[in-house]
């Protein structure tokens, strides 16, 4: 049996009135692909774990911030499919006590990797070549899932659909997922005249459309800016605020890192009128909600 199977995730009428109506908007539950690797983290990295194995490697090697939940799904995984796993972690002055992403990783098993931000930002590919190019089963996996073997999982998300929606919406960082949705709309012609959304979580939109013009696909899509909340793992009150009222009002947890942004974006595209009231709304839970459950966001909730 896949412990990670994407037939857990459904898609459920989005009762939710404080993103300003309760009509014609839908929810893609990927969160419930599994409690630690779910979401987008699953889509992208299985194509790189079925890889992994027909190359005979069973030592996955990626990176991550002191915040990632790529890297916490990426020590699940190797835990639950018996790899070893290592993350350079940028930020040389972190430990694994640092926060609770790093504390769960560790207990995964994954080997930490503290690294200079410089040397982290001049070049993923050389710090896995410096450190692992004489181990045979190490396999590299890059920040986030990226790459061309993250995009086939996210595509099939289009498939599984039942429906046809106006409008896609989710949470962006990498660029990859809206990448693997914009191949799947391409794949299923009937989702000609949707419309993705991608809610740049991180002041990188140069980055995300750069990617996203590049695959030259007859799709359309927008990466929507203005919701970073002053960057990548930033808040306000007033986003807490919206984040707690959403998880009070439909009992799904949601973080103020990624799909609190993503669903306040769509809040202000309903009350601006960019969303019609009459246009279908689907959002694509991603996962990733360990944000939520750090001291400093749990400590803000209703405050």
């Amino acid at each position: 049996m896949n412990p990670f199977a994407s037939n857990q995730s459904k898609v459920e009428p989005l009762v939710a009135p404080c993103l300003g109506r309760v009509e014609n908007i839908f929810i893609k539950r990927d969160d419930l692909i599994h409690p630690i690797v779910s979401g987008n983290k699953w889509r992208k990295l299985k194509q790189h774990i079925a890889f992994a194995e027909t190359q005979g490697k069973k030592h996955l090697v990626t990176f991550g911030g002191a915040y990632s939940n790529h890297m916490v799904a990426v020590a699940c995984a190797a835990a639950v499919l018996g790899f070893k796993s290592s993350c350079f972690i940028r930020g040389d002055e972190l430990q694994y006590q640092s926060n609770h992403y790093l504390r769960l990783a560790k207990l995964y098993g994954m080997d930490l990797i503290p690294t200079e931000r410089t040397a982290y930002r001049e070049g993923k590919k050389q710090l896995y070549e410096t450190h692992f190019a004489h181990k045979p089963e190490a396999f590299f996996i890059d920040e986030g899932g990226a790459g061309e073997l993250g995009i086939p999982g996210v595509s099939e998300i289009i498939a599984e659909l039942d429906f046809i929606p106006n409008h896609i919406i989710h949470a962006s960082a990498t660029g990859t997922t809206a990448a693997g949705l914009l191949t799947g709309m391409e794949q299923n012609p009937e989702f000609k005249n949707t419309i993705l959304h991608a809610v740049a979580v991180l002041k990188n939109t140069p980055e995300q459309q750069s990617k996203l013009e590049g695959l030259k696909l007859p799709v359309a899509f927008n990466v929507v800016t203005g919701f970073e909340f002053g960057g990548y793992a930033k808040s306000s009150k007033e986003l807490m605020d919206f984040v707690s009222e959403f998880i009070s009002q439909t009992g799904i947890i949601i973080d103020p890192v990624y799909t609190g942004k993503a669903l306040f974006a769509l809040k202000i595209k309903i009350e601006t009128g960019e969303i019609k009231e009459h246009e279908s709304v689907l959002f694509l839970h991603t996962g990733g909600t360990l944000g939520i459950f750090s001291d400093a966001f749990l400590s803000a909730v209703g405050n």
